[in-house]
């Protein structure tokens, strides 16, 4: 034993932050989309995906959870805070009002990618003063990222973004069945 953490210690994060970036990302798409024409039955080579589609092309509603390193996507926004969890008061406070992020980049805005970042403090072991506040976030390829596709892709243009077009995302927790608007 390096004697570095003793087995008894407890470590809390000050806070946790839900960050998300807007995305293009063809493969994600295209993988988990509506297969067929919907103006033809769904048909791919005679087969009806109908029944497929019911079930495969609910993307908008439900995450996916995926390794992104594995996969070529492009960012279209900075990344922003979609909610923060203080633990640092005596009844952790959910802080998810909402926010606007503009566009950096042109392309089809397709999904938003989800981490989570941990802002943990750190002491200095001999005075027991704050050194810093370190963050360790799961947004690093030995992790894996969430990704919720919009409802429809935007298409985002140099017009767009020279405009300063934004991004608007609101977090809700609890009842909300979708957990989130876009």
């Amino acid at each position: 034993s390096r004697g570095v953490i003793s087995p008894f210690a407890l470590s809390v994060p000050a806070y946790a932050k839900v960050m998300a970036c807007v995305v293009e990302f063809d493969e994600f798409s295209s993988a988990y989309g509506r297969v067929g024409d919907v103006n033809d039955g769904d048909l791919v080579r005679g087969f009806r995906h109908g029944a497929a589609n019911h079930y495969g092309d609910r993307y908008d509603a439900h995450d996916v959870s995926l390794p992104l390193w594995q996969y070529r996507y492009k960012r279209l926004s900075e990344k922003f805070c979609v909610a923060k969890l203080s633990y640092e008061v005596a009844v952790p406070k959910i802080d998810a009002d909402g926010c606007s992020v503009e566009f950096v980049s042109e392309g089809l805005a397709q999904c938003v990618v989800f981490w989570i970042e941990y802002g943990c403090r750190t002491m200095n072991a001999t005075s027991g003063e704050e050194e810093s506040l370190d963050i360790i976030s799961n947004a690093s390829s030995s992790h894996r990222q969430i990704i919720r596709k919009l409802r429809e892709s935007i298409a985002i243009t140099e017009a767009d973004v020279k405009e300063g077009s934004t991004f608007s995302c609101k977090a809700s927790f609890g009842d909300d069945r979708y957990g989130i608007e876009d």
